[in-house]
């Protein structure tokens, strides 16, 4: 009854495979084993009556149930325009931005992923962008977990990159037309700082850029507006008083100083404060160098992608 629902049309054909099965074979349970190809042909290998069935816990059925439909919603908020954020939609990968699939893996435990969160992906990375130069996304979370798997919201990267101070018009069109190149080639999901988006000024802007952005998705105006603003960016890194580099390197010496304070606790603390401590003293410091040191190291790579 739900196939209809379906905007794939690959699982359209499936379902519909599947139904076709169910209406021949009186069974409650079935596995199926089919393939699909290019051409979205359904070819079904084995079908089989799932015998432990009666062994099935039915409260993990409903779990299941409230969880796909938490998820649903969830994605129907997502993609569509939302408020404090340009673009037309979202998009969610494991490796676009802070690669949580190599962090803390693909199906993290709750701990792992609570504490990655924590320390990077609620709010940090987008102070660090935001130190930078880029648009401030402070308080906005860049990760979802989606049925335990944790899955980054590129739109908010994507939005992240952008120079401070560029208009909201330019940026919307650029967002959006960022997502569409993601969306038609989601093997560059690895790759967005360096194939899909611009985030900062290289030599060859006007041969390798501009082409690709001049007429759609950006009017001559618009064009010239965004190469100013990451111009700017680009000069405040690389003119900063005093270097960034010195400025990283004291930044990280105040914080060994830090650590080694939370290294030697009063007696009265208790483990469980003596991590707390720790563990803050760490997050905010660590993780804004970490970012800033990332940024310093690609930002050779990060000028134009070839979209």
């Amino acid at each position: 009854g739900h196939v209809g629902s379906l905007r794939s049309s690959r699982f359209q054909s499936l379902l519909l495979a599947v139904t076709e099965i169910e209406a021949m074979v009186p069974a409650a349970a079935l596995d199926i084993e089919f393939a699909v190809t290019l051409e979205e042909e359904i070819y079904i290998f084995q079908v089989r009556r799932l015998t432990v069935q009666e062994n099935w816990n039915p409260q993990a059925t409903k779990d299941l149930d409230v969880a796909l439909a938490q998820i649903n919603g969830f994605l129907d908020s997502r993609f569509r325009p939302a408020a404090g954020v340009l673009g037309h939609k979202s998009i969610f990968g494991e490796m676009s931005d802070w690669n949580p699939a190599e962090m803390i893996g693909s199906v993290p435990r709750r701990l792992a992923s609570s504490l990655y969160q924590h320390l990077i992906t609620d709010s940090v990375w987008a102070e660090a962008r935001a130190a930078m130069g880029d648009r401030d996304l402070s308080g906005r979370s860049l990760m979802a977990n989606l049925g335990g798997r944790p899955y980054i919201d590129v739109r908010e990267s994507f939005n992240s990159f952008l120079p401070a101070g560029l208009s909201d018009s330019v940026g919307e069109k650029l967002v959006t037309h960022w997502l569409k190149v993601l969306e038609a080639r989601p093997e560059l999901h690895d790759k967005i700082e360096f194939e899909v988006a611009t985030t900062i000024h290289s030599f060859d802007f006007d041969e390798r850029v501009a082409p690709a952005l001049l007429g759609s998705p950006l009017a001559a105006a618009e064009l010239t507006e965004f190469k100013g603003a990451l111009l700017r960016l680009t000069n405040s890194i690389v003119g900063a008083n005093p270097d960034i580099f010195s400025a990283q390197n004291a930044a990280l010496a105040d914080m060994q100083a830090r650590r080694k304070e939370t290294a030697a606790p009063p007696r009265k603390a208790t483990a469980f404060g003596l991590q707390a401590a720790r563990y803050e003293a760490v997050r905010h410091p660590r993780a804004l160098r970490f970012h800033r040191r990332g940024f310093l190291a690609f930002a050779r790579a990060r000028g134009a992608p070839a979209c």
